[in-house]
C-alpha cells in the first residue's frame, strides 16, 4: 500500500483542518496514511484518531533544548522511519518548519497544498523568499482557487504546469424549501481574527430599515477576546445587542444552516471558502466580500451577492434585498445548492485526490 505522509500544524476546527478530515475520511483504506503535526494536537484531534491513518506529535520531542530542531529532527526520522512515496505539506507552518525534507528527495514525490492568498507573506520578512525556494523543491503545488493559483505563477515564479486546483468539497444535501418566517435568521461561519472583518458585517446590519426582522448568528473560534469584546461593544453602540448572536465555536452547525435564512461573510481574504460551501449546500442565498476565490462559487444573482471589500453600504442593500424577498431567497438558494451538488461534492474532489496519490 502506497505510503503518504502529510505534514500539519495541528487539527484545530479551521477551514484546512475540517477538509482534510472529510478528504481522508474518503480514501484512508486506500492508502497508508501517516500525519504529522509540528505545533500542537487541536480541536479535531480525537476525530482525525478514528480514522484510519497514524499520527505523530513531533512538537513533543524533548531532546533538543530548541523546539524547532526537535522538530525537525523528529521530521527527519519519520522521513527515514515511513519511507513514504509522498510527502504533501498542509499550511505555510507546515510548509516552513518540514520543508527542507524536500532538499534530499531520496526519489520521493513532494506537494505543496496552498489554502490562501498569500497576505501572510507580508507579516514575516524573508517567508516569501524562503517559499519561492521551496516551492522549486516541489513536484506539485495544489491550490482550492484560481486566485490562489494566479497569485502563485505570477508572484511566486511557480510554473503553470506545476499547479493543480483542486476546488473543496462538501457532503451533498437535499434542496430545502424553507417556510416564510417574521424574523430572518442569517448567519456568519467565521473564527474571530481581524481579516473575516465583522465590523463590516456589523455595520451594514446598522444601516439596514429599522422596520426588518432579523437576526444575525455569529459562530466562530472566540479565541481572540479582545476582537470579541470589541465586536460585542459595536453591537451596544449600533443598538444591534438584541439582534447580534455571538455563538462561539460548534462542532456540528447543521442545525444552525437548517434554521438560517441567509448566510454572509465579509471577509477581507479568503482562499476558497468552506462556509460558502456549507450556505450553498443548505440552500442558502448568500452574500460575500469580492475576495480571493469567492468569485470561482459564486455567480452574481444566480445564487448569491458579491461585493468589494469594506463596502458596507453595498453589502446592507444586498441584505435588504433578501431579507424583504422571500421568493428570491428561494431562487437563489435552490440554484446555489444544485451548484454545490454538481461540482463541488465531497466525493468528487476525494476522488481527485486519490486519483493524484496513485498516479505519482
Amino acid at each position: 500500500m502506497r505510503k503518504i505522509l502529510i505534514i500539519l500544524g495541528s487539527l484545530d476546527l479551521g477551514g484546512t483542518e475540517k477538509q482534510l478530515f472529510k478528504i481522508l475520511k474518503k480514501i484512508d483504506k486506500d492508502f497508508d496514511i501517516h500525519l504529522a503535526l509540528v505545533w500542537k494536537k487541536g480541536k479535531l484531534y480525537k476525530d482525525f484518531k478514528n480514522l484510519n491513518i497514524k499520527i505523530y506529535k513531533t512538537f513533543e520531542r524533548k531532546k533538543y533544548n530548541s523546539k524547532l530542531l526537535g522538530i525537525m529532527s523528529e521530521l527527519w526520522g519519520l522521513k527515514k522511519k515511513i519511507s513514504p512515496k509522498i510527502i504533501h505539506y498542509y499550511l505555510p507552518h507546515a510548509y516552513l518548519i518540514g520543508g527542507f525534507l524536500s532538499i534530499f528527495k531520496d526519489k520521493i514525490t513532494f506537494f505543496m497544498s496552498r489554502r490562501s492568498m498569500n497576505n501572510y507573506q507580508k507579516k514575516i520578512f524573508a517567508i516569501k523568499f524562503i517559499e519561492i525556494f521551496l516551492h522549486k523543491k516541489m513536484d506539485l503545488i495544489i491550490g482550492n482557487s484560481s486566485k490562489v493559483i494566479d497569485q502563485l505563477v505570477n508572484e511566486e515564479f511557480v510554473k503553470k504546469e506545476k499547479c493543480l486546483l483542486i476546488y473543496n468539497g462538501v457532503e451533498k444535501q437535499k434542496f430545502i424549501k424553507r417556510r416564510k418566517k417574521r424574523v430572518v435568521n442569517i448567519i456568519m461561519l467565521a473564527n474571530f481574527i481581524s481579516y473575516k472583518n465583522h465590523r463590516m458585517a456589523i455595520e451594514a446590519f446598522s444601516l439596514l430599515d429599522k422596520t426588518l426582522n432579523w437576526r444575525l448568528s455569529l459562530i466562530g473560534n472566540h479565541t481572540d477576546k479582545k476582537l470579541v469584546y470589541s465586536l460585542i461593544n459595536l453591537t451596544i453602540k449600533l443598538k444591534l445587542k438584541k439582534q447580534v448572536l455571538f455563538v462561539g465555536q460548534i462542532e456540528n452547525i447543521n442545525s444552525y444552516l437548517k434554521k438560517a435564512d441567509i448566510g454572509i461573510l465579509s471577509s477581507n481574504e479568503e482562499g476558497f471558502s468552506n462556509s460558502l460551501l456549507e450556505y450553498m449546500s443548505f440552500s442558502l442565498p448568500v452574500i460575500a466580500t469580492d475576495v480571493g476565490g469567492n468569485s470561482d462559487l459564486i455567480s452574481e444573482n444566480s445564487d448569491g451577492f458579491l461585493v468589494k471589500q469594506n463596502d458596507a453600504m453595498n453589502f446592507s442593500q444586498k441584505l435588504h434585498r433578501l431579507i424583504s424577498d422571500y421568493d428570491l431567497r428561494i431562487k437563489l438558494g435552490k440554484n446555489g445548492n444544485r451548484k454545490i451538488n454538481d461540482k463541488f461534492d465531497i466525493i468528487k474532489c476525494a476522488n481527485t485526490y486519490k486519483k493524484l496519490y496513485k498516479s505519482m
